[in-house]
C-alpha cells in the first residue's frame, strides 16, 4: 500500500547492483560498526587461544603469515612430475635436452626454495644444503652478504619451515631426483653446492649427478668415507633429545615446548634416516672439482681429526679449514666471514 500524501515513509531502498541479490543493502554506519566489532571479537579470541595453546597459537601464525607472504617473499617454486635419479650422463646444455620417464609413485613437491630476491643477471648459482632437522634459511646469514649475480637456491624438505605442516621423511632417489631435475628446469649456469652435516652428504651427491654442471663444492660438520656418525645411532625419541642438546643449535624456548620439541624431534629423525641412507656407499663418491671442507674442533657431533680424509672424494684439490667451536661453528659471529670468504672463492672458480 503506498503512503499517501502527507504520510511519513519508511526508509528508502536502493535498487540492487547487476550481479547482487535483490536483498542486497548497502552497509550503513551500524553495520560497519558490527562488522568492526565482529574482527575486534575475533582477534581476541585468537590472542585468548594464544595465551592457552601457545604452540597452536605459533603455528597458526606461521600458516596465515605464509599465505599473506607468497606473493611478497619472491621465493619461486616448481613442480615436477618426474622424481629419479637419472641412468644417462646429464647435458649440458639445460632443460631441452632432458628427458623425462614418469616415474610408478610420484613424491609431493621437493622443490629448491629461493633464499634470496631473483639475481639480476646471474652469473653462477649456489645450491643450499642445511643440516638435519632444519630448512635453508638457517644458513640465510652465510649468504645474505654474496653479490646481487648469484643465484642462491635452498633446498626444502618437508616439516619446516613453509612446509611446517606436511609429514616429515623422504627417500634419497627423490630428493637427489627433483634437485638435479629443478637445476636443470632453470638457465644454463655455473653452480656451486653447499651443505652443512646431512647437507654435506646430500650437496656431494648432487655434485656427482650434476657432472659438469658442478664446479666446486663446500662441505660442512661432516665427515668422509665410512666414518662412523654420531647421529646414525639415534634409535629413539629420548636419543633424539639428546643429539638435539649436545649439538646445540635449538633455541631454549623449543626445548621446553613439549609440542615444538615432539614435532623438532620427528623431522630429525626423518632426516638421520635420510642420512643413513646418504651415507651407503659414500666411500665411492668422486668429485672432479674443488672441494673446500670447514668443521669446528670442539664438534661433539663429528669429529675434526677424520676431515682431511675427504680429499679422497675428489680428483681436484681438497681444502680443509678448521674453526674453534661445536657443530655450528660457520654459524658464530667470530667465523661467519670467514666462511663467507670461502663461498666466495668457491664461487670464483
Amino acid at each position: 500500500m503506498r503512503a499517501g500524501r502527507g504520510q511519513a515513509r519508511g526508509p528508502r531502498r536502493r535498487r540492487p547492483a547487476p550481479g547482487q541479490p535483490a536483498d542486497h543493502r548497502a552497509a550503513g554506519p551500524q553495520d560497519r560498526r558490527g562488522q568492526r566489532r565482529h574482527r575486534q571479537g575475533r582477534r581476541g579470541l585468537r590472542q585468548h587461544l594464544g595465551r592457552q595453546h601457545p604452540a597452536r597459537a605459533l603455528q597458526a601464525r606461521r600458516a596465515r603469515r605464509d599465505r599473506e607472504g607468497i606473493a611478497r617473499t619472491a621465493l619461486r617454486v616448481r613442480r615436477r612430475p618426474v622424481l629419479r635419479r637419472p641412468d644417462h650422463p646429464l647435458p649440458v646444455t639445460g632443460r631441452d635436452d632432458v628427458s623425462t620417464v614418469k616415474s610408478s609413485s610420484t613424491a609431493p613437491w621437493w622443490p629448491l626454495l629461493r633464499l634470496q630476491g631473483a639475481a639480476v643477471a646471474p652469473r653462477v648459482r649456489l645450491l643450499v644444503f642445511p643440516h638435519s632437522g632444519a630448512g635453508p634459511n638457517t644458513l640465510f646469514p652465510l649468504v645474505e652478504p654474496l653479490p646481487d649475480d648469484v643465484e642462491v637456491l635452498g633446498l626444502s624438505l618437508p616439516g619446516r619451515e613453509r612446509r611446517f605442516g606436511e609429514t616429515p621423511g623422504c627417500r634419497l632417489d627423490e630428493v637427489l631426483g627433483s634437485v638435479t631435475d629443478e637445476v636443470l628446469g632453470r638457465d644454463p649456469l655455473p653452480t656451486v653446492v653447499f651443505g652443512h652435516s646431512l647437507g654435506a652428504l646430500l650437496a656431494t651427491r648432487t655434485a656427482h649427478l650434476l657432472g659438469p654442471h658442478c664446479r666446486a663444492a663446500v662441505v660442512s660438520g661432516q665427515v668422509p668415507g665410512r666414518t662412523r656418525r654420531r647421529a646414525h645411532a639415534t634409535s629413539s625419541e629420548e636419543d633424539a633429545v639428546r643429539l638435539l642438546r649436545d649439538g646445540g643449535g635449538t633455541p631454549e624456548w623449543v626445548m621446553q615446548d613439549p609440542d615444538m620439541l615432539a614435532h623438532v624431534t620427528r623431522v630429525l629423525r626423518a632426516d638421520i634416516d635420510l642420512s643413513r641412507e646418504a651415507a651407503v656407499g659414500f666411500e665411492d663418491i668422486r668429485l672432479d672439482v674443488p672441494l673446500h671442507v670447514l668443521g669446528g674442533t670442539a664438534d661433539p657431533l663429528v669429529p675434526h681429526e677424520p676431515l682431511d680424509g675427504w680429499a679422497d672424494h675428489t680428483t681436484g684439490p681438497c681444502r680443509v679449514r678448521r674453526f674453534d667451536g661445536d657443530h655450528f661453528f660457520l654459524l658464530a659471529d667470530a667465523h661467519r666471514a670467514a666462511v663467507v670468504d670461502t663461498l666466495r672463492e668457491a664461487l670464483a672458480h
